[in-house]
């Protein structure tokens, strides 16, 4: 029986968002689909079936997921976060 895998984004791949990419290999049932960043040289640490986008609105124009992770600075959380849930996206954002 196939397992069906939890689409994961990532908003913001600094060294917090890293670590997530990391955590997110690691469980069986998950999967990243793509990431958002204003930084285009981040793609160098993506598997090439993983998506990259300049902004959330773009992402989530093209892409079906199942929820997302705020690792973007502390200062932009607010707007982020409220961004992702226009889409009626579950979203994790960690304390500042």
């Amino acid at each position: 029986m196939k397992v069906k895998k939890t689409k994961i984004i990532i908003i913001g791949l600094g060294v917090i968002g890293k670590k997530h990419l990391e955590a997110i290999d690691k469980v069986a049932n998950a999967e990243l689909v793509a990431v958002v960043d204003v930084n285009k040289k981040v793609k160098n640490y993506l598997d090439e079936n993983v998506s990259f986008y300049n902004s959330i609105d773009e992402l989530f124009n093209n892409e079906k997921v199942d929820g997302a992770i705020v690792s973007t600075p502390n200062n932009s959380h607010y707007n982020d976060v409220l961004n992702v849930i226009k889409y009626d996206c579950p979203v994790l954002v960690e304390k500042p």
